[in-house]
Parts: structure tokens; sequence; C-alpha cells
């Protein structure tokens, strides 16, 4: 009897132990119950920080890539995010650019800290939460469109979702066209804002100026629109407001780059730049072109014509003296340009090499 009782007691013994030893591998698997049941929120950039430890958190993402058990984040460049086998069924469903609420903790796995996730929620989009916004608006709301739409943009720069960005800048032009549409055309005021909406956010200058010169037609000297043509670099030319480029235009310059020069400058340089490409393929073609030249000189200063290959002073003898000259030093060779009414001559370290009519 005594010999029963003592085997009862060490099968429940062996029990015990057994159950004790479950326990402490699961623990050392995954956080304590007392730790873990204190979920942390926290945002991808905190949590790419964290170290490996018991507490459970709360973050959401955007999944950027699937590859069987492993998510990648877009948002989580240091952490790989290890799902468990219950949940691998569920996470077919998902796509890239998904947003999911993750439930986990920090772990490590082959000696890198991961992020095990334990629960997730496939959330709306950044796409779909955007258009509900919208389609909960008033129709009429024009500055609600916008307040949206450039949060839209920038959650569509972040994310890089070229649709949330090109949904998000026709939301833009339809909610200024809406400020237009509810602006009091008797208040200047309200057509300046609006003008200037235009164009610091569609980049649309001349919608802008027709605006302002709206303003401008019922009170000449308005100080606020004025001063919003100068904000825009608008310049007073001929009794109105033109935008920057249109004076520039009307002052006879070009656009070079991003600079504006007098149109006979711009040729100047290509003909700089089309002569030193051809001293690429020809380093000696100006010398040659030389020595046949002084062959025939004396026919070229009677038909008044000019050959490359002729000096500054020959050019003169034939042409007289020019009404500008230019010059410009390009490594370590000085160029020329004389400009006459109806040609400009252009001349390398003295020579002529090339010569045309004004465009």
């Amino acid at each position: 009897m005594q010999s029963s009782k003592n085997n009862i007691l060490l099968v429940v013994l062996l029990t015990l132990a057994l159950v004790c030893g479950q326990s402490e591998i699961a623990s050392a698997a995954s956080p304590s119950n007392k730790e873990s049941s204190k979920t942390k929120k926290v945002t991808p950039k905190v949590l790419n920080k964290l170290p490996a430890g018991n507490t459970r958190y709360e973050v959401e993402v955007h999944v950027k890539r699937i590859v069987g058990s492993i998510f990648i984040a877009q948002e989580l460049s240091r952490r790989a995010l290890f799902t468990t086998r219950s949940l691998l069924g569920r996470s077919k469903s998902l796509e890239t650019g998904n947003r999911l609420l993750l439930r986990g903790y920090l772990g490590r796995r082959s000696g890198r800290i991961v992020f095990f996730i334990e629960h997730f929620e496939k959330l709306e989009t950044d796409f779909e939460r955007f258009e509900a916004a919208i389609a909960a608006l008033k129709p009429d709301d024009g500055a609600g469109r916008i307040k949206l739409a450039e949060e839209a943009l920038d959650l569509a720069e972040k994310s890089r979702d070229a649709e949330l960005e090109t949904t998000a800048k026709n939301v833009l032009a339809e909610g200024i066209t809406i400020e237009e549409e509810n602006a009091d055309r008797n208040k200047p005021e309200e057509l300046i804002r609006v003008a200037q909406l235009y164009a610091e956010k569609l980049a649309e200058e001349e919608h802008a100026f027709r605006l302002l010169n709206e303003v401008l037609k019922k009170k000449p000297e308005h100080a606020g629109a004025i001063a919003a043509f100068r904000k825009l670099g608008a310049h007073f030319h001929n009794g109105r407001w033109i935008s920057r480029e249109a004076f520039m235009i009307a002052e006879g310059l070009v656009l070079e780059g991003d600079e504006w020069i007098q149109p006979e400058e711009r040729e100047f340089r290509e003909a700089i730049m089309e002569r030193k490409n051809e001293l690429v393929t020809d380093r000696f073609g100006s010398q040659r072109l030389r020595m046949f030249t002084e062959k025939v000189y004396n026919l070229t200063v009677t038909e008044h014509g000019i050959l490359i290959g002729m000096t500054r002073q020959e050019v003169a003898d034939s042409l007289g003296f020019p009404e500008g000259v230019e010059r410009s030093i390009v490594d370590g060779r000085t160029y020329d340009q004389w400009i006459y009414r109806d040609v400009y001559i252009y001349f390398e370290n003295g020579q002529v090499f090339r010569k045309e009519k004004p465009k």
C-alpha cells in the first residue's frame, strides 16, 4: 500500500516537472504573459530602433513585399517581419501597398532582431481613406478638398503611391476651382487669395494673372493686387502687368538653360560649342583652311565675301569694322563675335571659323 502511494506521488512530481519545463521553454520563445499584456503603440521609426525584449508592440505599416512568411514593410528599413504559421493562410490575400496594423514582439532570429507578428489586421489604404474623406465633404467645400489633397500628396510622396498622387492633384485643382466659384468677385481680397492658390499650388500663373488683372480693372491702384503681382515676379510693361517670361521676350531676350540672354550671345555660344566639336575630330582643320584662304584671298576681298581662315584685319578690310564685338575665352582659346547688320563673323584665336546670318 505504501509502495502504491509512493508511485502515485512520483507520477505527480514528474508531471509537475514536465509542465514547468514546457512553461520555461514557451516563455523563452515569447514574451511573458505579465509583460505581453501591456501592448505599446509605436511608430515604425521608433520600432526600427528598439531592442529585443518582452514588450508587445502595435504598429501600422505598408506592405512592400511578401516572401513566404516574411513581410517586408516600406517603413521598417531595419526590421524583418515574421508571421506565425497560423497567419500564413491569411497573409496570402495581402498585396504590395496594403496598410496593416501589426501586433507582436521583437525577438532574435539568426542573430538579428526581427519583429514576430502574432496578429495583423488589414486596414484601409491611404487611397481608400482619402476617397472616403473626400466623399464625406460637402460639394462646395473647396478648402476641405485642398487640405485633404495636400495631406494625401505628402503621404503619396512617402509611400511612392502614384495612384494616390494623381488623384490628390486632381482633387487639389478641383478644390481651388470651387474656391474661385465661391469667391465674391466684388471683394478684391478673395480674388487675390484665389489667385495665389492658382500660382503657388498649381503653378498656373496665367490664371492667377487673370484674377489679379480683374481686381486692377476695378481698382487700378489696389496695393494688394500689385504686391501679389510683384511676389509672382511680374513686370509692369506697356501699361499692364505681365509675367517675367513675357517681359524678357518683349525685351528681345531668349532663354538659354536658366539664363536670359541676347539672341546674338546664344548664337555666339552655339558657334563656340560647334567649333569645339569640330576640333575634336580635326585638330589641324584650322591650319589647312588658312593655307587655302591665302590662295583665294584677293578674289574674296573683291566679292566682299568672307572665307574660313581669314584674319580679323582681312575681314575688316573686306566689310569694314563691325557694329558690335563680343569676346569669350574658353579652354585657353579666344573667341570673337563680330556683329554686322546682316551677318555674324566668328573668330578663333584671330581667324574666322564660321559666318552666318542672324536668326
